[in-house]
């Protein structure tokens, strides 16, 4: 999608508006927090909706996503998992590391008025 069409498709609601992720143009819900694709640029019919939390799949159900997300907020940037053995330990690090991200994601969005 060009920056062009994602400012076109971005009119239709004032809850949309065009940005850049990973290199692309795309539009992007305030509200929900997920990526729009449409399926009728003059209509705005909305063909499918993509939850941010789809992109850290499958650690986002994972508690040690949530606990990512909460160290995150609190300013704790320390894995608790980083370092323990065993195979559950490394997922769970993982996990922690997509949460923290996850969160940093959304202040940024936040940070920058897209909230």
């Amino acid at each position: 999608m060009t920056k062009e069409q994602a400012q076109l498709f971005a009119a239709h609601d004032p809850d949309y508006f065009a940005r850049r992720i990973r290199g692309e143009w795309c539009v992007w819900s305030r509200a929900a927090d997920h990526v729009v694709e449409f399926d009728d640029p003059i209509t705005g019919r909305v063909k499918n909706r993509r939850p941010l939390l789809a992109d850290y799949a499958p650690y986002h159900k994972l508690a040690a996503f949530d606990v990512g997300i909460s160290d995150y907020m609190a300013a704790k940037y320390h894995n608790p998992f980083d370092g323990q053995l065993g195979a559950q330990a490394q997922v769970n690090a993982q996990a922690w590391d997509r949460g923290a991200e996850y969160a940093m994601r959304v202040m940024r969005f936040a940070e920058l008025g897209h909230d």
